[in-house]
């Protein structure tokens, strides 16, 4: 990945950040640190990523303050019990994140392959598009 400047929908590690781009978390990093003791906790710097610009993170944050509006009744701050959030739920939500963000299904793939090589041997091979 040296030397070759990094695209939006790239699959790239949470750290390094990817300036001006912002590193999202397809699958939100807080439930993953609570339901997949394999993920390594909350924010591992090596876990797998999807550069977004800035418009399309905001995207991903708006369906999410929709999601816990529609859970708690508060667009923010408001508690969820990330345990009792269920694997179908997450996907659901983190599929309505990437469309929010306008992001194509074969990237979508890569991300996903890229976290299932990650909890499985903790690591993955960064994807460029």
């Amino acid at each position: 990945m040296t030397g070759c400047p990094v695209k939006e929908f790239d699959i790239v590690p949470y750290r390094p950040t990817t300036s001006p781009l912002e590193n999202h978390h397809g699958v939100l990093d807080i439930w993953m640190a609570k339901n997949v003791p394999e993920y390594g906790g909350k924010y591992p710097k090596n876990s797998p990523t999807m550069p977004l610009s800035k418009d399309a993170h905001d995207a991903t944050k708006s369906t999410y303050r929709d999601w816990l509006r529609e859970k708690t009744g508060k667009p923010v701050g408001g508690k969820i019990d990330w345990n009792n959030i269920s694997n179908r739920e997450m996907h659901k939500l983190t599929e309505k994140m990437f469309d929010s963000a306008n992001v194509p299904q074969v990237n979508r793939g890569a991300y996903y392959r890229a976290l299932n090589q990650y909890l499985y041997s903790g690591s993955f091979d960064p994807v460029k598009f």
